[in-house]
């Protein structure tokens, strides 16, 4: 019997996946997003799942895997570094909904989907605090080999 067989139109699945995409590139951006109700419930099931996969992960595996899933790698390094500092201190619960009104025209129910503890930075931002260590110690040897030659 066929009856348990469900069709899928041709290009839904690849819409449904390249709409969630957007969605996660621009709540790891500003922080929060206005979605409808059962937009919401995927999103935040999306973001939750990429938190808890990576935080445990070295570097490389996990920047590998964001990179899969979303396409660029400073949306990777954004998410990465959230996961390493705010998702350390939590199991569950990365994200927070609440109820934001109703939509204009045909009143569907909004929900603002925030992550929580959330701090704007950007990729460039992440990668100066990465390398900005490793940049001083070059500069102490340059100085001190300066001091030697003075002296």
């Amino acid at each position: 019997m066929r009856k348990r067989i469900q069709k899928v139109l041709l290009g839904q699945k690849g819409r449904e996946k390249s709409q969630v995409l957007n969605q996660l590139k621009s709540i790891f951006r500003d922080g929060y997003i206005t979605l409808s109700v059962p937009e919401a419930k995927q999103v935040i099931r999306a973001v939750d799942r990429m938190i808890a996969r990576v935080k445990d992960k070295s570097l490389v595996t996990a920047l590998r895997y964001l990179q899969t899933k979303t396409g660029s790698l400073e949306l990777s390094r954004v998410i990465y570094a959230f996961a390493g500092t705010v998702a350390d201190k939590r199991t569950s619960g990365y994200t927070k909904a609440v109820h934001a009104g109703f939509r204009r025209g045909d009143h569907t129910a909004l929900i603002r989907v925030e992550i929580t503890d959330f701090v704007k930075k950007t990729a460039k931002q992440i990668k100066k605090v990465e390398t900005t260590p490793k940049t001083e110690v070059k500069v102490t040897k340059k100085v001190a080999k300066k001091e030697k030659k003075n002296a």
